[in-house]
């Protein structure tokens, strides 16, 4: 399905310009933009899901019924769920908002206007004296 590097060092050079080009889009891209989080997410999740694409065609065997082949799959299988729960919290963090401001004045209104929330603090002991 993918060309194959024709050596190990084609291959080492490949992965660097991949982890250069991902930290150099990281330190330029402002997380704060929604855009910027977009365009990573996107970035890296491309790469996982060619990833999961490349190990599922170029590198498990043909399916048998043997226990050789049903433990590629098996560990390729809590591969893939890795690979889903990584997608899955990318998606998550491109949607997260900064909502510092509204937090900074909910608290000045509630010290401005003293309606400070009741809380119990529960501290959960074994077998001590009640003093304690």
């Amino acid at each position: 399905m993918f060309e194959s590097a024709a050596d190990n060092s084609s291959i080492l050079s490949i992965d660097l310009g991949l982890l250069i080009g991902l930290l150099v889009l990281q330190r330029l891209l402002d997380p704060l933009l929604t855009r910027d989080r977009i365009l990573f997410s996107l970035t890296t999740g491309s790469l996982l899901i060619m990833y999961a694409l490349w190990r599922w065609h170029d590198t498990l065997p043909t399916f048998a019924f043997s226990v050789q082949n049903f433990w590629q799959y098996f560990f390729f299988a809590f591969e893939a769920l890795a690979i889903v729960y990584t997608l899955m919290s990318i998606v998550i963090l491109f949607r997260s908002i900064d909502r510092s401001g509204q937090a900074d004045d909910a608290q000045k209104k509630m010290e401005r206007e003293g309606d400070f929330p009741p809380v119990d603090i529960f501290i959960c002991t074994y077998d001590e004296p009640l003093e304690i």
